[in-house]
């Protein structure tokens, strides 16, 4: 091996572990840590996991579940460890929803001996996080994976480094020199014997990490590719087996209907339990599933190690409520690719051979562990200097006269963002404040309570508007509070920086109504409110600096040198999709057809997560625009025409707009609309630009028509698909916008444009458009409750195919609703084989036409309300996505759920309040 090459990979070695070593130091510690989770917790739960060995037949399951059900317990799940000195694990819940965890029962009495004990549980959770992300949420995941990747290539250049350059050397470089144990045989030997599993533990967190890595490994084992196209034969075979999954879905389906209809009673547990053993005649640890309201069959895993390597493997069987196998599923008979898949966890977290890979797999974390700690002292020692950390400070602070003696506890900047501008403003304050030496807090709004109110002195608040003037959802509560109690804040100081769009009506009107109802309950306003148009960097700016210094001025404190502000904003970039497809969802002949687009892109889409809308300007139609130019009686010139077409808004109609045209018409009918609030909103609801000059006409110049048309609004778009699970795509779910007014054609610009303009190879350009509020929650273990109609069912999509693939145990609850089942139900293949495979834990629909008296998604809430109250007691966040008054009612119904039911531990003041409840409307 050449000199200048082992310099090369010497090097690169040396400058990944710098750049590396700090997150692999922390993963294999965390991972060292976590492999004996269940060994410790069973520790702590001793006398209630083992019993004592009576020397006597278990006591029959049946009577177990008999005697829970008198205690008002059903059993959900039991697991039956098979040794004299085990007791059973029971899954359990109360009748009545209140309570729900796992029981400890002896299995020679049937006696409840506890309740496990969860103490330890929150540290493991702790560690787990900081294992998986290091608490950074997704941008910690992503860090993790790229140093685990580096990591890889280290074990590699490792081991190209510790070759001996000769073979009669290979011996002396296995082992350790008794005499004299130097520091790089520390990092060196036990690096060499740990390399191997290293490897295996490093690659399966690649797996989890990273799609392509988890793609790749998948084909490699003969498996379908998760991320990469598919080929024609791939496709045939995944519509194949689609197809078969969906028969058997039917199947299942229609023999749960059959058993409702013959038998309602449940076959015994013991008899269960019997016909397993004679199916799977080995000992193993035994986990019975019981029926569900979701699920009427029972299912049964047993552990198998009856393999060459004593590896810990899964049979399944599945019974029908009669106690009939209807599914034999044994780990021998899965394809290559399957077995992998089962065996990708245990070989990550060393469960793959029990307590002898346990033990293996934390001795080899805890050299993962020192490896960069030893190549770090090296790295230093062969310098001959200390290790330098370099801080990066940003503008040299400005220091200001007795600012260390100023408290600034009752100081608060708090933000309420969609997109996350408001939060970028409110940072960039904070950071101005402690370029000063003025410490102060920066908060989601939906944290600040009317007791903070009170004893708060300078408030800073930046929030953003959505179209319609209404506030984020993370506003919502102290919007209601301000409006409806009765106290005075003449104590509190504040300013407010309003975001909104000048194409709307309701331009910055969150902001305006929050000055407003701050300014009635007596607060004082240190500066006048500045109202931010989309592009907010220089009025934000000013925000900024005059908010300090009239807090400065208000303390005295003179400012000697000039405060250099800058809100970097990045403007987003117009990038392009293509169209891969287009296909109709909705069946019939409807007046407003839902179609599913297809777009792809060669670009990277992954900051585009599930919640995430993109923007696209369609172009006008054409037909519009030429009845505008001859209503007017305005040359057809190609420059007027290309201007309607592209770069006006003439599709709906503002207030705005029509008192602009006024200006120049002066006519008396307008004017009378204009002045009548409800008409007005009615005529806003339907018309367009051509209406507003057929109805109400007037001879207006090229240059008048100029000075009253607005710019042109974005149309944004849910994304109905993960960019995890379609790395190269996005789905859109778009339903076609067509109606009459005023006997008069109307269209919609981007619906038409995206379903009936468009056709596959078409180009069309976008906008990433984020919605932080409307994202998954960081805690993976959160149950979802998704709510929503038409088309709202596109960001939930996303939310179960990114479910899917982190391979997540979240439960996650659909409550959806449209017009007709038989035409109206959008992704039902889809949603049934989430459901089928559990990545859908319960689904409910309601479909408004079918019935009567007409069942909408809130009633759905209100039916299921014991249930509703279940999810919500274990943290479930709520998702809502739809019209503005299916919202309303829906928030109405959850509102008068939570607060009365006597079972619930949440207000609906409190899920607003830990930012539970999330709302994406239109």
């Amino acid at each position: 091996m050449t000199g200048w090459f082992k310099k090369s990979v010497r090097l690169l070695h040396l400058w990944a572990g710098l750049l590396s070593g700090t997150v692999i130091f922390i993963v294999c510690l965390t991972g060292s840590l976590y492999v004996f989770r269940a060994p410790i917790e069973n520790s702590i739960n001793y006398k209630t996991v083992f019993v004592e060995d009576e020397k006597k037949p278990f006591v029959l399951l049946d009577s177990i579940q008999n005697r829970l059900a008198l205690q008002g317990f059903t059993i959900n799940t039991i697991t039956i460890y098979g040794k004299p000195n085990r007791s059973h694990e029971i899954g359990f819940t109360a009748t009545d929803g209140s309570d729900a965890g796992t029981f400890y029962v002896n299995p020679y009495s049937g006696k409840i001996l506890g309740k496990r004990n969860t103490t330890l549980s929150p540290a493991f959770e702790f560690i787990l996080a900081l294992h998986k992300n290091l608490l950074l949420s997704n941008t910690g995941k992503q860090v993790v994976g790229a140093s685990v990747l580096i990591f890889v290539f280290m074990l590699f250049s490792g081991f190209v480094l510790w070759l001996p350059r000769k073979m009669r050397e290979f011996l002396s470089a296995l082992h350790f020199n008794r005499k004299s144990v130097k520091l790089i045989d520390l990092h060196k030997i036990p690096g060499f014997y740990s390399l191997a599993l290293l490897f295996v533990i490093a690659v399966m967190g690649l797996y989890i990490s990273y799609p392509w890595v988890k793609s790749a490994l998948i084909v490699s084992f003969g498996g379908n590719p998760v991320l990469s196209k598919a080929s024609e034969k791939q496709e045939a075979k995944i519509k194949a087996e689609l197809a078969s999954s969906f028969s058997n879905l039917l199947k299942k389906q229609l023999a749960s209907k059959s058993e409702e209809v013959n038998s309602g009673k449940m076959a015994s547990l013991d008899s269960v339990v019997s016909i397993t053993n004679n199916e799977l005649p080995y000992p193993g640890i035994t986990t019975i599933n019981l029926p569900t309201a979701e699920n009427s069959w029972i299912k049964v895993r047993k552990i198998n190690r009856n393999n060459w390597v004593r590896a810990i493997v899964f049979d399944e069987l599945e019974f029908n409520k009669q106690g009939q196998i209807t599914a034999k599923k044994l780990f021998e008979n899965k394809t290559p690719d399957q077995k992998f898949v089962a065996l990708s966890l245990p070989l990550h977290t060393g469960e793959i051979l029990g307590w002898p890979s346990l033990i293996l797999y934390f001795i080899v974390s805890l050299t993962g562990t020192s490896l960069p700690v030893t190549g770090t002292i090296l790295w230093a020692k062969r310098k001959r200097a200390r290790l330098k950390f370099k801080r990066k400070t940003g503008t040299r602070p400005i220091s200001i006269p007795d600012a260390a003696e100023m408290n600034t506890d009752n100081w608060l900047i708090v933000y309420a963002t969609r997109s996350g501008n408001a939060k970028m403003i409110a940072t960039t304050l904070q950071a101005q404040f402690k370029r000063l030496g003025l410490p102060v807090k920066t908060r989601n709004i939906s944290t600040l309570t009317s007791a903070q109110l009170k004893s708060i002195k300078y408030l800073f608040i930046a929030i953003s508007t959505d179209g319609n003037g209404i506030p984020p959802p993370s506003a919502k509560n102290i919007f209601t509070e301000l409006k409806n109690s009765d106290y005075l804040l003449n104590s509190l100081n504040y300013s407010v920086c309003a975001l909104g769009d000048s194409a709307y009506d309701a331009f910055c009107q969150a902001g305006k109504n929050l000055d407003k109802y701050l300014r009635n309950k007596g607060a004082n306003s240190i500066i006048q409110r500045v109202d931010c148009d989309a592009d907010f960097s220089e009025p934000s700016t000013k925000w900024i600096n005059q908010s300090i210094r009239a807090v400065l001025l208000n303390e005295k404190i003179e400012l000697t040198k000039e405060l250099k502000t800058n809100v970097e904003i990045t403007k987003k970039e117009f990038r392009q999709l293509q169209v891969k497809e287009i296909a109709k969802l909705s069946n019939g002949n409807l007046q407003k057809p839902c179609y599913h687009i297809v777009l792809q892109s060669d670009e990277n889409l992954s900051s585009i997560k599930p919640g995430d809308s993109i923007e696209i300007f369609p172009q006008n139609p054409e037909w519009l625009v030429t009845n505008i130019l001859n209503a007017l009686q305005l040359p057809s010139n190609k420059k007027v025409r290309d201007w309607l077409l592209n770069e006006c808004e003439i599709t709906t109609l503002n207030k705005t707009t029509i008192e602009k045209y006024n200006y120049f018409a002066e006519n008396r009918n307008l004017t009378r609309l204009l002045n009548d609030g409800a008409s007005l909103r009615k005529y806003l609801a339907k018309a367009n630009f051509h209406d507003l000059i057929v109805d109400f006409p007037a001879a207006i110049t090229e240059k008048q028509l100029k000075e009253t048309v607005p710019g042109k609004k974005g149309r944004l778009y849910s994304a109905a698909s993960s960019t995890a699970y379609f790395p190269n795509e996005i789905h859109l779910t778009v339903k076609t916008i067509r109606y009459t007014f005023q006997s008069r054609k109307h269209e919609g610009a981007g619906s038409i444009e995206l379903t009936n303009n468009l056709v596959a190879g078409d180009t069309i350009r976008f906008r990433h458009y984020p919605n932080l509020e409307f994202r998954l929650p960081e805690n993976t273990n959160a149950p979802l409750i998704l709510i929503g109609i038409g088309t709202g069912i596109a960001p939930f999509r996303a939310f179960l195919q990114q479910n899917e693939f982190d391979n997540s145990n979240r439960e996650i609850w659909l409550i959806w609703g449209d017009k007709n089942r038989e035409n109206d139900f959008l992704y039902e293949k889809e949603l049934l084989d989430f459901k089928e495979k559990n990545s859908l834990t319960k689904l409910d629909t309601a479909f408004s036409r079918d019935g009567n008296p007409k069942v909408y998604v809130q009633h759905l809430v209100e039916q299921n309300e014991s249930d509703f109250i279940r999810w919500m007691n274990k943290g479930a966040h709520v998702f809502v996505c739809g019209s503005i008054n299916m919202a309303e009612g829906t928030k109405t119904a959850i509102e008068k759920v939570l607060n009365n039911h006597s079972a619930s531990t949440i207000t609906f003041h409190e899920l607003i309040e830990q930012q539970r409840y999330h709302e994406d409307t239109y």
